[in-house]
């Protein structure tokens, strides 16, 4: 007891509120992305719906929210990992493209680093 009644003093309602304003951050930043990214749609002339979601793994999250809302398609990044490293950590990508029951558009960016951009290229060096 006397253990568990030190550590809330410790921690105090400060790191409370720390976490609060960190969450309300990351909600208003959520709500921007989501904003851009339908005004993208509309500008485009696509038809389709953003949508966020938790409450599990992300893959997992994002075939559940498609089969809610009976999605046609899943348009999904990827960061161009290596294999080796998509091999030991999973990409979320891969996972989507191998439980999806619709079709999946898997967009690669390209590298930020310009050396990287170089080695990935298909143009003659």
């Amino acid at each position: 007891r006397l253990w568990r009644g030190t550590m809330h003093n410790t921690l105090g309602t400060a790191d409370v509120q720390a976490v609060c304003n960190v969450l309300k951050e990351e909600e208003e930043q959520e709500k921007t992305l989501l904003d851009k990214l339908n005004e993208l749609l509309k500008e485009n002339k696509l038809t389709g719906e953003v949508k966020t979601g938790s409450g599990g793994k992300p893959g997992e999250v994002v075939i559940k929210i498609a089969n809610e809302v009976g999605a046609d398609m899943i348009v999904c990044g990827s960061r161009g990992h290596g294999k080796l490293r998509r091999t030991v950590m999973g990409v979320v990508s891969d996972f989507i493209l191998h439980h999806s029951e619709v079709p999946v558009t898997i967009c690669r960016h390209k590298p930020h680093n310009p050396e990287l951009r170089k080695q990935n290229s298909l143009e003659p060096k």
